[in-house]
């Protein structure tokens, strides 16, 4: 069900006039933040991925911000089709939430990041990751040991892109033909890997240590059917008119956050690329996903110490230290603290909407990719689809 669905010159305009006012708050951030923080983290201000490159609207500060966020929200009836009025609207209550933070108002950390994100975020049962620890507990155990040297690691990814994207167009749809994603090895960086889809590279923080199935998942999360792929599809389809510019955007701590991050863990899933050697190397990797919600929990809201969190990403999560050294830097940033839950629950919304889905598989992939989402359009979107196929 590619964008347009309904009334198209409503939703151009408004796609228009939703970008220009995400620029102009990334502009209006960036002026105005605080310094200090994780200077990597601090250079990608709130929208971190500008393919527009259109005109930001001018916002002398944050009370002026707020007058243009209502004023736009007060345009979403002009959107007739359910499942992108749905996604506006989220976008839009998350944006004023993020005004409203910025301009001082308090609100506790787990509701503010609710809003921002579009979802409800509870702890991970610390039975249910028990359980998965059990599960893991032998991976982990030889984690190191299968560790791949930087020469490893080069040739492992290299070859893991090329069939990446050869199954990701197979399954999911042709892109338009760019390079094949080149490997960057970064020291002393607040992540694990990052799409840089600019320059087409994937950074991968060596001070890690990587399995070949670890550096696979990676792929699949970061280039294809993940970010690289997610992305160039985004960027082909709004200059084919079949999406509205704000698909050309990446704002950090939106509904569409989850999903970004969803797609990227489902990857394996949509390929239908996990061997059964794989599938607790899988499980590792959901098991820390989910640990790190109850970690930013515990540093954010329960106030424990940076050593406590620490210490449960070493235990909990089954992880080096300097995993967790990463992770924390992350969790810490002001910014970007709520979006360390776009992982986990992204993870959970867009599985459990692949799940959900009655017709062909292809429909599915034409949706999630073809149009922006949040966790809630795109429940709309499956809901409408079963029932036109029921």
């Amino acid at each position: 069900m590619p964008w347009p669905t309904e009334d198209v010159a409503a939703d151009r305009t408004l796609g228009t006039a939703l970008s220009r006012l995400a620029m102009g708050l990334d502009r209006l951030y960036r002026r105005t933040r605080s310094m200090g923080g994780e200077s990597t983290l601090a250079a990608e201000g709130l929208v971190p991925v500008d393919l527009w490159r259109g005109e930001p609207l001018r916002l002398a500060d944050w009370s002026a911000a707020r007058t243009a966020v209502q004023s736009l929200q007060a345009e979403t009836a002009s959107l007739t089709d359910a499942v992108r009025r749905a996604f506006v609207e989220d976008t839009l209550q998350s944006l004023l939430t993020f005004v409203e933070w910025q301009a001082g108002e308090s609100l506790p950390f787990r509701e503010r990041a609710s809003r921002l994100l579009g979802v409800n975020i509870e702890p991970v049962p610390l039975e249910r990751l028990a359980q998965w620890r059990r599960q893991v507990q032998h991976v982990r155990a030889a984690e190191d040991r299968h560790a791949r040297s930087p020469a490893d690691i080069e040739r492992v990814v290299t070859s893991t892109l090329a069939e990446a994207r050869r199954r990701a167009v197979e399954h999911i749809g042709p892109l338009p033909e760019r390079p094949l994603m080149q490997l960057e090895l970064a020291h002393d960086v607040p992540y694990t890997a990052y799409c840089d889809y600019a320059s087409n590279t994937i950074r991968l923080n060596a001070d890690q240590p990587f399995s070949n199935t670890r550096l696979k998942l990676l792929v699949l999360h970061e280039a294809y059917p993940g970010h690289d792929f997610h992305l160039a599809w985004r960027e082909r389809d709004v200059h084919a008119g079949r999406q509205p510019v704000d698909s050309l955007l990446v704002i950090t701590n939106t509904p569409s956050s989850p999903l970004f991050e969803g797609i990227g863990d489902n990857g394996a899933a949509f390929l239908d690329w996990l061997e059964p050697a794989e599938m607790d190397d899988f499980a590792l990797s959901k098991l820390r996903s989910a640990a790190c919600v109850n970690a930013c929990l515990m540093l954010h809201e329960d106030h424990a110490s940076v050593d406590q969190v620490h210490a449960f990403l070493v235990d909990e999560a089954l992880r080096q230290p300097r995993w967790a050294e990463t992770r924390l830097r992350f969790m810490q940033d002001s910014l970007r603290a709520p979006f360390v839950f776009s992982y986990y629950l992204g993870y959970v919304a867009v599985a459990e909407s692949y799940a959900a889905w009655r017709g062909p598989r292809g429909d599915f992939f034409t949706c999630l990719y073809g149009q922006m989402h949040s966790p809630r359009s795109l429940r709309v979107a499956v809901k409408h689809s079963n029932m036109r196929s029921s």
